[in-house]
């Protein structure tokens, strides 16, 4: 009996520790299993769809001060052309100048009846950072001619000024067009561009010498 009792003391102590069930075990169990990882991937994939998404659908354009902005920029050359012009002394760059002054004058013209027809336009309302930002480029341009005028190099100057602001125009326009669907103001875009085309050829090649 004795014996006996030893081999089954033998038997208990050396019968395999069974693995306590705990949530610890649950959770591995669950991340391990295929469904898991299936889930995961899915999300995963599912994120980076939509981050591709956004990246690729294009943001919605707000055409009304899209327009104001061309519109601020065509104002704030026209108002320094006509304070500087009087003091170019080439009667050639003057006259470039004056066919600038009216191209200018009339699209600023055009531009704001159409804004008053379409928008209720009104200069006193309108966004203050398109303002302010486009006053940054007025006083910009502002500084350099008044620089050339008191150092006595105003027409070289000016010309070059003026066939880097036609082409600012040029290249604004051609992005403004592919927003706006509105046929009036698209048949405003097309005229000023090809009064444009002839002066940035006129400005850019001025001579002092010629």
């Amino acid at each position: 009996m004795e014996n006996q009792d030893y081999l089954n003391q033998i038997a208990a102590t050396s019968a395999p520790v069974k693995s306590r069930k705990g949530g610890g075990s649950k959770i591995s169990n669950i991340i391990h299993s295929k469904y898991f990882l299936i889930g995961a991937i899915g999300f995963g994939v599912l994120i980076l769809i939509m981050i591709i998404g956004s990246l690729l659908t294009p943001k919605k354009v707000d055409v009304e001060s899209e327009i104001v902005k061309y519109k601020l920029h065509v104002d704030n050359t026209l108002s320094l052309v006509n304070e500087y012009q009087p003091s170019v002394k080439s009667s050639k760059l003057r006259s470039y100048s004056a066919s600038f002054q009216s191209v200018l004058s009339r699209a600023n013209g055009d531009m704001e009846e159409y804004l008053k027809t379409k928008y209720d336009y009104k200069k006193s309302k309108a966004d203050k950072d398109l303002i302010d930002e486009a006053q940054i480029q007025k006083d910009a341009l502002n500084e350099e001619l008044f620089q050339a005028k008191i150092n006595g190099v105003l027409d070289r100057i000016f010309a070059h000024k003026m066939a880097y602001e036609v082409s600012r125009f040029r290249n604004e326009g051609e992005s403004l067009w592919k927003v706006v669907k509105d046929e009036t103001f698209r048949a405003i875009l097309k005229q000023f561009d090809t009064s444009l085309e002839q002066l940035y050829s006129e400005f850019n090649d001025f001579s002092e010498t010629k």
